[in-house]
């Protein structure tokens, strides 16, 4: 199944190869307090594996892509089954 993407901003349209999400969590001594009252981030990313015309492989983040295609149809139409 070829899914193809297209960047929101940018316009560039990329084939969809695989995609993944990652989950972190990081915590570090404060310098006040040290362990006591630690800095912590933590965050989520869904990433997609795109390749070009060229056929070049990159890395994008899922909220800036759109589908423009699924099998050569509108994402409408596969999804309402027509």
């Amino acid at each position: 199944m070829t899914t193809i993407v297209t960047h929101i901003e940018k316009g560039g349209r990329y084939a969809v190869l695989g995609a993944g999400h990652g989950m972190f969590k990081t915590s570090r001594p404060s310098v006040v307090l040290g362990s006591l009252l630690p800095s912590e981030s933590e965050g989520r990313e869904s990433v997609l594996a795109l390749c070009d015309s060229k056929g070049a492989i990159a890395f994008g983040h899922s909220k800036e892509f759109r589908v423009v295609s699924i099998d050569g149809q509108s994402p409408k139409s596969v999804l309402d089954g027509g």
